[in-house]
């Protein structure tokens, strides 16, 4: 919500000071509303291009953790086969070392822990699980090699996406057409002042709004500075199942949509 106040907030600023150029008679020029609005459709179509380039890293970020999740208990399963297939084997190590690794790379995408850090604890899995590759028959151990090399792939993106962002000549390009559409509209006259004033309030929440939510999306790792950050809950379930915390992982919330709605007197 955070882009939401500060574009409203930019916008109301920039309607009384439009406000205050109208009465005392401070505008320049004379500019239409669909002449501008023509100007606004190409800064449209770039931020169209850059949010939606924003979003898809976005979701592929939430969507590889939860990836994440599935490798490292899909780890822990052939953890348990081994067990089954050698009952003087020792499973207890190896869910250790999966749990460290959850918390590690959990650690990681909060900024808690180093990029250096995370990778030493998916590379200990390695001599972590020399008895558990030496008890599975061979097709298991190369799929247990499989998924650790998804999981250091997916640690890698993440890595990728936390230090390659949207470049910042390119919020200095927009930030200039912005500020150069606003004041162009800022002092001109239109033929309606109260439309002109809707219009101007209108056109700058949106534009700010965008570039903020652009921003603010761009950045899902820095956890003080943005509103959308990454989830994380599902490595943190993984680890507290792995410690032994849980017997199951805590459900993830159903969608505000599908969510049922109890009856009044239940709310009560």
């Amino acid at each position: 919500m955070k882009p939401l106040y500060q574009a409203f907030a930019a916008g109301v600023l920039i309607a009384l000071c439009y406000a205050t150029v109208l009465v005392y008679g401070w505008t320049l020029w004379d500019v239409s509303i669909v002449g501008i609005s023509a100007l606004s459709t190409g800064v449209f179509f770039i931020f169209g291009m850059i949010f939606r380039s924003t979003v898809q890293d976005y979701k592929q970020a939430d969507m590889t953790i939860a990836q994440m999740r599935g490798k490292i208990l899909s780890m822990q399963d052939l953890n348990d086969i081994a067990l089954q297939e050698s009952p003087e084997y020792d499973a207890v190590p190896f869910r250790l070392a999966l749990a460290r690794v959850a918390e590690r790379l959990r650690g990681y995408i909060e900024n808690e822990v180093s990029m250096d850090e995370a990778n030493a604890a998916v590379s200990a899995l390695i001599p972590a699980s020399r008895h558990l590759r030496s008890t599975l028959p061979g097709a298991q151990a190369n799929l247990f090699l499989k998924q650790h090399e998804d999981v250091r792939s997916a640690l890698s993106y993440l890595a990728f996406l936390k230090h390659h962002n949207f470049p910042a000549v390119g919020y200095v390009f927009l930030w200039f057409f912005v500020a150069f559409i606003i004041a162009l509209q800022l002092f001109s006259e239109t033929q309606n002042n109260v439309l002109g004033t809707l219009f101007l309030f209108s056109l700058s929440a949106i534009l700010i709004f965008f570039i903020e939510f652009i921003r603010d999306l761009d950045h899902p790792f820095r956890c003080h500075l943005a509103c959308f950050t990454l989830d994380t809950r599902p490595l943190r379930y993984a680890a507290a199942l792995l410690r032994g915390s849980k017997r199951d992982p805590e459900p993830l919330p159903a969608p505000s949509w599908n969510r049922r709605r109890l009856p009044l007197p239940a709310m009560r």
